[in-house]
């Protein structure tokens, strides 16, 4: 109407002052926070040419992120052209402008929040300015349960872009929801090996007992033949020294991060609930009473459009089982023995022991029922078949409630055996088997029928009473043909 009242369908509220908006001419003065994010981003990554009598304005700032939330002092040097001879800056704080003549200037932020920066350049006659929307971030320190669902955009969290290009953008869906997600457009014009973070703001875990994180994610591989595909990969990492050093919680790539089907080199949207999967963290127990902040990690492959929502943080019962020790043995038969120690266990359901060739994919490999609840250490201990090389393995341990906890990543070489040696092959008579170690051996014939068994590391078969045709001499790892004249 023209007093700018929408009067349309119940429950949609549009803004109706907004430019973008089909209200009157009158009522719409100013862009939404996102849009103005998006105009600042065209200016910056492909507008950056925009000079007003040869002036451009631009500047960096040696530091943006506060992490644990103290008071930061930032230094800001103007790097556009032309010949200003004034620089009027606006540190998004309150402070009043400032102008200086060199182009840097420092300036402490002391209050958590996020804070956009502009400068203007002139020369006495002609003027241009630039801002950069929500450049500087002293994180907020939470203390209780946590949940963000981005609904107002990411003004609790730092977005750090290091090549500029392709970054984290919330944006809405409306097939999911509270509409609002943050999106990673890894499917155009983001260069391969590309990282992009989400940061969040600090939690004291002062007190917890114990505490995981929870996030909601979906994506889809690209695929281009049966046997390719990319994939990009999502990783959690977690500081507990105000990002000087940082551990991770949490990797997946290929089919372990998809949440539905491969598909043929098609953007991905997510339709409905069912195409999203909701992942939970267990922290380790050594974070407790430490403060901590968490980033969010896309590493691109090129590969597809990657969402994420509502991140959370929650306080829990102690950890369900406290793993004091986990190792792992190459044996010569070659089989690994992984062996492990828990020092008390409560409500734990099993343990899943998860292998992986490059750290990336990972696989069960056997499943190992628990205790359930004792105070008292219980070993536990199990084997399984592997080829030569490096093998990576971590314990996934499960509790009757469904919450999990990831112990440390170990890994275990498997080194290359000597093969079996049979000789004469073919034979008539007796046939010499030279084993690389002590071990089990069967000779069976074409049906599988077990003919001799027997156990050592030179051993001789008699075959001299057998039927003429084909043998298999078996071993824990090899097969070996034997055929019978």
């Amino acid at each position: 109407t023209s007093d700018c009242q929408y009067t349309g369908d119940e429950g949609y509220t549009p803004d109706a002052q907004n430019i973008m908006s089909y209200a009157p001419a009158g009522c719409r003065e100013h862009f939404s926070p996102g849009q103005l994010t998006r105009v600042a981003y065209i200016l910056l990554t492909q507008r950056n040419y925009l000079a007003c009598g040869g002036l451009t304005a631009d500047f960096t700032a040696d530091e943006t992120v506060s992490p644990c939330g103290t008071a930061m002092t930032v230094t800001f040097t103007h790097t556009g052209g032309g010949a200003a001879t004034t620089h009027t800056w606006d540190f998004g704080d309150g402070t009043p402008p400032t102008s200086n003549e060199s182009g840097v200037i420092s300036h402490t932020y002391t209050n958590p929040g996020s804070y956009s920066v502009s400068l203007t350049v002139g020369d006495g006659i002609n003027y241009v300015s630039k801002m950069r929307a929500d450049l500087i971030h002293i994180q907020q320190t939470s203390t209780t349960d946590y949940t963000e669902t981005f609904s107002e955009g990411t003004s609790d969290w730092s977005i750090i872009n290091p090549d500029q290009g392709n970054t984290w953008l919330p944006v809405f869906n409306y097939l999911y929801a509270d509409n609002t997600v943050m999106v990673m457009n890894n499917y155009t014009d983001n260069q391969s090996g590309q990282q992009d973070i989400l940061q969040s703001r600090s939690f004291d875990l002062s007190g917890w007992a114990g505490a995981k994180v929870s996030f909601n994610m979906s994506y889809k591989p690209t695929y281009y033949t049966s046997a390719f595909f990319l994939s990009d990969s999502l990783e959690v990492l977690y500081s507990k020294d105000c990002g000087v050093t940082y551990e991770s919680l949490y990797l997946k790539t290929g089919t372990d991060l998809a949440t539905t089907e491969t598909q043929n080199g098609l953007k991905w949207y997510p339709t409905s609930a069912a195409d999203w999967r909701t992942e939970e963290i267990i922290l380790p127990a050594e974070l407790m009473n430490e403060t901590v902040h968490f980033c969010i990690v896309n590493r691109s492959r090129q590969g597809n459009y990657l969402y994420f929502d509502d991140f959370k943080v929650e306080q829990t019962s102690a950890l369900p089982a406290e793993l004091v020790n986990f190792a792992a043995e190459a044996e010569k038969s070659g089989t690994i023995n992984a062996t492990w120690t828990t020092l008390q266990e409560s409500n734990v359901s099993h343990f899943s022991l998860e292998t992986s060739r490059d750290g990336l994919v990972w696989t069960e490999k056997s499943r190992t029922p628990a205790g359930g609840n004792t105070t008292s250490p219980t070993n536990y201990q199990t084997t399984f078949r592997t080829a030569t090389g490096k093998t990576f393995l971590r314990l996934h341990t499960f509790d009757f409630d469904g919450s999990s906890e990831y112990s440390e990543v170990i890994s275990v070489e498997m080194p290359a055996t000597e093969a079996v040696k049979v000789f004469p092959n073919p034979t008539r008579d007796v046939l010499t088997v030279i084993l690389p170690a002590v071990q089990d051996f069967t000779l069976s014939d074409v049906t599988g029928k077990v003919i001799v068994s027997g156990q050592g590391e030179i051993t001789e078969v008699n075959m001299s009473d057998l039927p003429t045709g084909v043998y298999f001499l078996r071993t824990q790892r090899d097969i070996v043909r034997v055929v019978k004249l």
